[in-house]
C-alpha cells in the first residue's frame, strides 16, 4: 500500500492516477504538505499504487554524462517574460509549432500552484517564470498518456521528481516525450504560499493584484520577486520577506527535498533547466542583465531537441559541466535540512504563517543585514568581483 512510502512521498499524485478503485485521495500535514491516505475498505490490495510510485523505486546517481550550454533567447520579450534566459519558451514554442502539447506548472490566487495542458502558444505567459511552490500534479499523468497515444509530440517540464514520476507512471519511454527536469532547490507547499499572501495582504492593508516570484524588470537578474497592490506600482520583494528568507534558507521544503535522489549530476529528464549562476565568472560576451540559462542535454533526444529549439533562436553556447554546477549546488547534491526546519513546522502548526514570520525575523537577522548589503552594492561591482574569482 501507498502509505509505505512515509517521507519519501513526493506528493506527486501517481498513486491517485494509477488505483483503479479510485480510493486513495490527499491530505494536508506539515507546512501544508499533501499526502496520500488510502480508503482501506474500498482498497482491493491490487499493487498498482506502488507500482506507479517512483520514491519506490531506486535512483542512483552517478557521473554526468551529457553536454551543458549557456542559453539566452535573441527575443528581448521573451527575455522580459522569463525568470532567466527564455530557454523554456524557446522548446516549448518548437513542439507548439509542431501542432504539439506542452505541460508545465501555472500559479493562480486561490488555487496555489498546478500543472496544466497547453496546446496553443496564448498559454505559454502562465508557464513561464519560476514558482518557489510545489506544482499539484493529480490528474496530469493521464491526460499525458492520452496525449502520447494519440501520437502528439509532449513537453512536460517539472520537478525531477515529478518528472521521474511521469516515467514511473507511464512504465516506457516514449519518442514523441521529451522531459525537462528543472534545477530543485526545493519545494513549499501551496497552502503554505497562500497563508503567505494573506499574511502580506494584512501586513500592506492592501490587496494583491500582482505577484511574481522573479521578476528581472523590477529587481534584476536575481532570487527576487515583485507584487503590486491597488492602485500601486511594481515594487521588488523586501529583502527581509518571511517567504524568501525562509526558501532561501531551505526551513520549509517537503521533508523529502532533504534527501533528493535526483539532485545531483545524474539527472532523470531529457534536458535539465536551471539559472545560470556565476556564468560571469565564464566571460561569454552575453548581456547578464538579461539573465542567462544553464541547459542540461541528458540524452540523445534531448540534445538533438535542444539544437533545434535553441541554435537559431538564442545565444547557444557550450561550457563545462563543472562551471554550471559551480554555483548551482543541487546539479550535485540536494538541499541540507537546517536545524531550525522543526521549529518552522511547529510554529506554522500553531500559529500559521504569522508565527512563521515573526521566528523568521528573530532566526534569521545576519541573513537580513547580509541581503541589506548585498543590495546596496551596484549589479555592476558584484558581477566584477564575481568575474575575477
Amino acid at each position: 500500500m501507498i502509505g509505505s512510502i512515509g517521507p519519501a512521498c513526493t506528493g506527486c499524485g501517481a498513486c491517485i492516477a494509477s488505483c483503479p478503485k479510485s480510493c486513495i485521495s490527499m491530505e494536508e500535514r506539515e507546512l501544508g504538505h499533501m499526502y496520500p491516505v488510502v480508503d482501506e475498505q474500498m482498497c482491493v490490495g491490487c499493487g498498482a499504487c506502488l507500482r506507479a510510485c517512483h520514491a519506490a523505486r531506486p535512483f542512483e546517481q552517478g557521473a554526468f554524462e551529457g553536454r551543458a550550454f549557456a542559453v539566452q533567447a535573441i527575443d528581448r520579450e521573451i527575455l522580459e517574460d522569463s525568470s532567466s534566459g527564455g530557454a523554456f519558451s524557446l522548446l516549448a514554442a518548437e513542439v507548439l509549432l509542431a501542432n504539439g502539447v506542452v505541460y508545465g506548472s501555472r500559479w493562480k490566487r486561490g488555487e496555489g500552484a498546478s500543472h496544466v495542458r497547453v496546446t496553443a502558444p496564448g498559454g505559454l505567459d502562465a508557464l513561464r517564470r519560476s514558482k518557489y511552490v510545489q506544482s499539484d500534479t493529480t490528474g496530469i499523468f493521464g491526460l499525458v498518456k492520452g496525449d502520447l497515444a494519440a501520437g502528439a509530440d509532449v513537453l512536460f517540464v517539472g520537478t525531477p521528481c515529478q518528472v521521474a514520476a511521469l516515467k514511473a507512471f507511464l512504465g516506457s519511454d516514449s519518442e514523441n516525450l521529451v522531459t525537462v527536469d528543472l534545477v530543485c532547490h526545493g519545494v513549499p507547499s501551496s497552502a503554505f504560499f497562500e497563508d503567505y499572501l494573506l499574511w502580506f495582504e494584512k501586513k500592506t492593508g492592501k490587496s494583491l493584484i500582482e505577484y511574481n516570484s522573479r521578476d528581472k524588470v523590477a529587481a534584476g537578474w536575481s532570487y527576487l520577486g515583485s507584487y503590486r497592490t491597488e492602485a500601486g506600482p511594481r515594487s521588488a520583494l523586501p529583502v527581509d520577506d518571511p517567504y524568501v528568507l525562509t526558501f532561501n534558507q531551505s526551513a520549509t521544503f517537503r521533508r523529502c527535498c532533504y534527501a533528493c535522489p535526483y539532485a545531483g549530476a545524474r539527472r532523470v529528464g531529457d534536458i535539465t533547466l536551471g539559472d545560470f549562476w556565476g556564468v560571469e565568472r565564464l566571460h561569454l560576451g552575453v548581456d547578464l542583465d538579461g539573465g542567462v540559462s544553464v541547459a542540461l542535454a541528458n540524452s540523445k533526444k534531448g540534445l538533438n531537441f535542444l539544437n533545434r529549439a535553441c541554435a537559431n533562436s538564442a545565444f547557444f553556447k557550450e561550457v563545462r559541466f563543472d562551471d554550471a554546477a559551480r554555483s548551482n549546488a543541487n546539479l550535485t547534491r540536494p538541499s541540507s535540512l537546517p536545524s531550525e526546519r522543526e521549529e518552522f513546522a511547529d510554529a506554522y502548526a500553531a500559529g500559521g504563517f504569522p508565527a512563521v514570520a515573526s521566528l523568521a525575523a528573530r532566526r534569521y537577522k545576519k541573513e537580513i543585514l547580509k541581503s541589506r548589503f548585498k543590495r546596496a552594492v551596484p549589479t555592476s561591482i558584484k558581477r566584477l568581483v564575481k568575474g575575477a574569482v
